[in-house]
C-alpha cells in the first residue's frame, strides 16, 4: 500500500541526495581526463533498503554506466521510455525512474504494471513509451497538486521535459514542503573531495572515505601467468 506522504518524502529525499552526488561523482580516466557523472539505471524499490531507523541505502550499481557511454535497454516497471526504446541515456533516465517510485510511493503501485497478470512485461514497456499515467491525487487524495506536478513532470516521456538533475528534482520537492533548498548547490558534491587510487585510474572520494575498504579497490595485475591455463598477463 501507500506510505504516509510525510514518511514517504523523508525517504525520498535521501534517495535524491544520494543519486545527487552520484550524478556529480567526479573520476578521471587512465589518459588524465576528468568525467562527471554516473547513471544507475536500474532505479526500483528492490534496490532501495532501510534500516530501522529509516536510513535509505542504495544498491545494485552492478549496471552502472559513466555518463556519454553506450546505449542501454534496460528497462521494466521502472526503466525509462529511452531505456526501453534502446536509445542513449543519460541522468534524466534516473530521475524517470526516481519518479515511478515516487509515484508507487504514494499510491502503493506503479503507473503501469501487470494488473494481476493481464498485462504482460512487454505490455507495460511499451506503455512507459506511449501511454500517459493516471494521474496519482485520483488514487490517493493526500497527494497535492503541487506535489502531484513533481511527479509528472519527473516522468515525462521526453527526457527534455524532466528535471534536469537530482538536485533540482529535490529542490523541487523541498519547496512543496515548505522546507529550505539554499543548501542545493548544481553541481557541488555534499562533501569536499579527496582523490585516491584505484586500480591505474584516480577517483575523487568523499573525505570521510572508509580506510577499511581499502582492501577492496582494485589493484593493477601484476606482470604473471594465469594460474588456470598458463597464459601471460601483461601490466596493462
Amino acid at each position: 500500500g501507500a506510505l504516509p506522504v510525510e514518511r514517504a518524502l523523508d525517504l525520498f529525499e535521501q534517495i535524491l541526495t544520494a543519486i545527487a552526488y552520484a550524478q556529480n561523482f567526479v573520476y578521471q580516466d587512465q589518459d588524465g581526463s576528468s568525467h562527471r557523472g554516473l547513471i544507475h539505471r536500474d532505479l526500483k524499490p528492490d534496490n532501495l533498503l532501510i534500516t530501522p531507523d529509516d536510513r535509505v541505502k542504495i544498491t545494485d550499481f552492478g549496471i552502472v554506466k559513466l555518463v556519454g557511454s553506450e546505449k542501454t535497454n534496460t528497462g521494466g516497471n521502472y526503466g525509462s521510455p529511452e531505456q526501453a526504446e534502446g536509445a542513449l541515456v543519460d541522468p534524466r533516465s534516473d530521475i524517470y525512474s526516481l519518479g515511478i517510485i515516487l509515484y508507487e510511493m504514494l499510491t502503493g503501485e506503479p503507473p503501469f504494471h501487470d494488473h494481476g497478470g493481464k498485462l504482460s512485461q512487454l505490455e507495460i514497456v511499451r506503455a512507459h513509451i506511449h501511454r500517459q499515467p493516471q494521474p496519482p491525487s485520483q488514487i490517493n487524495a493526500q497527494v497535492t497538486p503541487q506535489l502531484e506536478a513533481i511527479i509528472l513532470r519527473a516522468i515525462e516521456k521526453k527526457p527534455e521535459n524532466r528535471f534536469a538533475s537530482c538536485i533540482e528534482f529535490l529542490r523541487a520537492v523541498r519547496h512543496a514542503r515548505g522546507r529550505e533548498t539554499d543548501d542545493l548547490m548544481p553541481g557541488t558534491n555534499a562533501t569536499t573531495p579527496t582523490r585516491i587510487k584505484v586500480g591505474t585510474q584516480e577517483i575523487v572520494s568523499p573525505t570521510n572515505f572508509d580506510s577499511g575498504r581499502v582492501n577492496h579497490l582494485t589493484q593493477p595485475i601484476k606482470a604473471q601467468a594465469c594460474p588456470s591455463c598458463g597464459a601471460g598477463a601483461s601490466e596493462s
